[in-house]
């Protein structure tokens, strides 16, 4: 599957207003709808490239959790808010093959004993 290649925002102005959040959220759920259950291939692409904005973006996220949390230090935000993160997406990168692999399991009680059946 060939992927589109996606422009990072690069600028403040690129981002858009509050107000248009609803927008937003209701083109993205249209789009996650449109495209149905992607590859392990593109979600480990997704995920590299989140990782890759983790770390490009690192210092800029840091002083914006600075700014919400008021005072919690920058090596504490890179701790929690990259690294972290980034830990818990290298995890995911080394495992989601595995967790989209097809289960056997059976079916429960009563729906057993009215024809149900797991696929």
């Amino acid at each position: 599957m060939k992927m589109k290649p996606v422009e990072p925002i690069s600028r403040p102005e690129e981002c858009a207003p509050v107000d248009d959040i609803g927008a937003i959220l209701k083109l993205q759920k249209e789009s996650f709808l449109k495209e149905g259950a992607v590859s392990a291939e593109v979600r480990i692409d997704r995920m590299q490239r989140t990782i890759d904005g983790l770390i490009k973006y690192k210092d800029d996220i840091a002083d914006a959790v600075n700014q919400d949390f008021n005072g919690r230090s920058k090596d504490m935000n890179m701790l929690f808010e990259v690294a972290g993160s980034v830990a818990t997406l290298k995890h995911a990168i080394k495992n989601v093959k595995t967790w989209m692999r097809p289960e056997k399991r059976k079916t429960i009680f009563p729906l057993n004993l009215l024809g149900g059946a797991l696929k």
